[in-house]
């Protein structure tokens, strides 16, 4: 196995990777942003981000928004940009 994997994860975060998910947080906080996804996908984004404590139950899709450009930033800041 390559150095800093392990049996669940057979490898580390790649850069790709990271790029990856900066892509698509952006596209879908564009969608949020524009109000172009069924509800029920926000709530699920809703759901899962308050979960984890990065929005409040109570988000609307800005909230949502808000919260995928900070992780965003957050996996931007990682990479070094």
């Amino acid at each position: 196995m390559p150095e800093g994997s392990d049996a669940r994860w057979p490898r580390p975060l790649l850069d790709v990777d990271a790029r990856a998910m900066i892509g698509v947080l952006a596209i879908v906080e564009g969608y949020l942003l524009a109000d172009a996804l069924p509800a029920v996908i926000v709530d699920r984004l809703r759901d899962r981000l308050a979960g984890l404590g990065l929005v409040t139950a109570d988000a609307d899709g800005r909230g949502v928004a808000r919260a995928l450009n900070d992780l965003n930033q957050r996996v931007r800041r990682i990479r070094g940009e």
